[in-house]
């Protein structure tokens, strides 16, 4: 009884970032929202899960709807290992999701189809990824390869808060 008491307490007090093995379960993609996003069955329910460290265009912007074409194709009914991380104010499970071996975050940021999202935490192997991709020009990195800017290009990139916007600090 101790141990388990221990044990819950080491989880409560880990670091937000901090994943653990126990947070490690397989399911079926049942549903692709977008490039970053899906929805995996886990036991009876459909668990909402955002890509650890990548962030896509939105359906409608450059990229977007082939972020989540290729996503669709890569795991739509397919079997995909997620490895908890936390739970984002949207409610959804940021996860780290794999395929076989394969980091999926990691496969779209190498083929051009999103940006390292380093608000959620440091993934040095996604920075390097989105590197490559962005010095060899790859999807949504195409114009800056021209131009030698390291920036994703108009309507690709994080959406800026507005001024006006309410809790704005000044």
């Amino acid at each position: 009884m101790i141990w388990v008491l221990r044990c819950s307490m080491l989880l409560a007090l880990a670091p937000a970032g901090c994943v653990s093995s126990a947070g490690v379960w397989r399911g079926q993609v049942v549903s692709v929202v977008d490039g970053a996003s899906l929805f995996v069955r886990h036991g009876d329910e459909s668990v909402p899960v955002k890509l650890h460290g990548l962030s896509v265009p939105r359906p409608g912007r450059p990229g977007g709807l082939l972020a989540r074409r290729f996503m669709v194709v890569a795991t739509l009914g397919k079997q995909v290992e997620v490895q908890e991380v936390r739970w984002d104010r949207k409610d959804r499970l940021v996860a780290v999701v794999r395929r076989g071996a394969k980091n999926l975050a990691e496969r779209m940021l190498r083929s051009g189809l999103g940006w390292h999202d380093s608000r959620d935490g440091a993934a040095p192997r996604l920075a390097r990824a989105e590197a490559v991709a962005a010095r060899g020009g790859e999807g949504i990195w195409q114009e800056t390869a021209v131009s030698g800017k390291r920036r994703a290009p108009p309507g690709c990139g994080p959406v800026p808060w507005p001024r006006s916007a309410p809790g704005r600090r000044r």
